[in-house]
């Protein structure tokens, strides 16, 4: 006989049982069913995904690395300071994004840029 291994989550991430509604039973909150295979699916397209930026970031780092070796001496120290400032200009951009997201999603971050 088949086991059974369906998991029950809440929109809030929390696992509840068969029949209920999430972890405290509240009215409103919806639980979706996920089957082992689902389950194993959306970890395997999360790894894929985590793999995927990681090897897009080594990428551009082995790049800009193999760049700076045939700058000599003041050409590469100007180029090190270019890519520093082009780095820290997109985390500034990955942070104002996600922080206009928290926002529209009720999240307080308390910063003000």
């Amino acid at each position: 006989m088949e086991e059974n291994t369906n998991t029950n989550i809440n929109e809030n991430g929390q696992e509840g049982a068969n029949g209920t509604n999430g972890a405290n039973g509240a009215e409103g909150t919806e639980t979706k069913t996920y089957t082992q295979e689902e389950v194993l699916k959306l970890l395997q397209s999360e790894t894929d995904k985590r793999v995927s930026q990681a090897l897009k970031t080594q990428q551009k780092k082995y790049e800009k690395q193999l760049s700076l070796s045939k700058l000599d001496g003041e050409e590469r120290a100007k180029a090190e300071k270019d890519n520093e400032i082009a780095e820290l200009k997109e985390k500034l951009a990955a942070f104002r994004a996600k922080l206009a997201a928290d926002a529209e999603a009720g999240v307080a971050a308390g910063v003000q840029l």
